[in-house]
């Protein structure tokens, strides 16, 4: 008998290139899933940011581009490389989206609020922001303008909660949806997905490239505190700012935060930054920074702020400093508490977020002793679990047949 036809999983994103830490997380998979002997490829809808670098795609595998290539040619170049299965990460074009899911069973990994939330942050705003745990539904349309959930025009509200609910019902459609928190996982459950199709997969922690050497970080002699990431405004960069001097006064000294990000709060965070410099604080503002600019900026400071007003689904970018043996600083929000425990760093309360609280969370991170970072052996241990988890989800959609186009 011969040998059955491989697996072929095409990965689906909207973008091509690097544009936050979901587009980092799809990088290590597309490698990962090659590397347990299935053939990949990777499908976007954009190519943006246009100054960020590609996905590294393996050798030989496919890619396809809406935006370079065309939507027909993209989408008849996918239908003729006939996936087992597709793994979608996210698109903007839901039409194009649902054209998608006709060409071969498919599992959606839920990296936000896709389909729960009126705004997809799930956040109130006013009077102040803090996270919101509220169901999906017609009530969310009576706070839409006095808790500023997505803004104040009533056409966008309208037009927003069509499109939640309309993306609620696509999710329903997938074979599976996979989460990297149990919290996510609760939230699609309690959506009205069966739990026995939502699935959490093991913990997962970026591991550092083994082609790049440990970086000794050498002595300084301020407490340096590290903001690593998109710079959004739920992202919460503006309440570290108003936190820096709670925690200069507290420590008695100088005091450095880096941060290694872009985004478009940036503007309103150099500006509360020029109002917090002293000759006691610096705020040092880098940009975009890739793998090797990320791990340098680790290598340097005391402590990761995680300052998310949001519920973060995860927090990649506190995990890849709890591995390096950083302390990590957050509020307690989304699936944060069930990695950022004692020993890990601290948590602040986040109803509401404070930079009161957010001060406390840091000074107590700078009381910590760094601690050895994690073993590589020990990420990849970790990395072999989450991926075979992740497959063993694509195995089982792979084996349905595909929904009518």
């Amino acid at each position: 008998m011969p040998d059955p036809q491989p697996r072929r999983v095409a990965f689906v994103n909207w973008t091509r290139r690097h544009a936050g830490g979901i587009e980092s997380y799809v990088d290590f998979l597309l490698s990962a899933v090659a590397d347990c002997g299935y053939e990949v490829a990777l499908w976007a809808e954009q190519d943006d940011p246009v100054d960020r670098l590609p996905l590294t795609v393996p050798e030989r595998a496919s890619r396809w581009c809406a935006a370079t290539d065309g939507v027909e040619a993209s989408v008849s170049a996918l239908e003729r490389w006939a996936p087992s299965v597709l793994l979608v990460h996210g698109m903007v074009d839901e039409t194009l989206e649902a054209r998608l899911l006709g060409l071969a069973p498919a599992v959606f990994v839920a990296h936000t609020y896709t389909g729960t939330c009126i705004s997809g942050g799930k956040t109130l705003v006013f009077p102040r922001a803090r996270p919101c745990d509220r169901q999906f539904g017609p009530a969310c349309l009576a706070l839409f303008y006095p808790r500023r959930c997505g803004g104040l025009s009533p056409v966008t509200m309208v037009r927003d909660y069509r499109r939640q609910m309309r993306r609620l019902d696509t999710i329903r459609s997938y074979a599976r949806v996979l989460t990297l928190s149990e919290h996510m996982r609760h939230e699609y459950v309690r959506h009205g997905l069966a739990p026995d199709r939502v699935r959490a997969l093991p913990a997962y922690r970026p591991a550092q490239p083994a082609s790049q050497s440990p970086i000794d970080p050498g002595p300084h002699d301020v407490p340096t505190l590290l903001f690593l990431g998109r710079m959004d405004r739920l992202k919460g960069c503006h309440l570290l700012m108003d936190a820096l001097p709670i925690v200069q006064v507290r420590l008695g000294s100088r005091l450095r935060l880096v941060i290694a990000g872009d985004g478009p709060d940036r503007t309103r965070c150099e500006e509360r930054a020029a109002r917090v410099r002293s000759s006691q604080i610096e705020v040092e503002f880098r940009g975009w920074v890739d793998a090797a600019g990320r791990a340098q900026a680790l290598a340097e400071t005391d402590v990761v702020v995680l300052p998310s007003l949001w519920p973060e689904p995860y927090g990649l970018s506190g995990l890849e400093a709890a591995a390096t043996g950083v302390p990590v600083a957050a509020f307690r929000v989304g699936g944060i508490p069930e990695w950022l425990h004692e020993g890990i760093g601290r948590t602040a309360p986040a109803d509401p977020p404070t930079a009161a609280g957010l001060a406390e969370a840091i000074a107590g991170c700078l009381s910590m002793t760094r601690r050895a970072s994690a073993t590589l052996d020990t990420l990849r241990d970790e990395q072999t679990r989450h991926v075979a988890a992740l497959i063993a989800a694509l195995d089982e959609a792979a084996s349905q047949a595909p929904p009518a186009a």
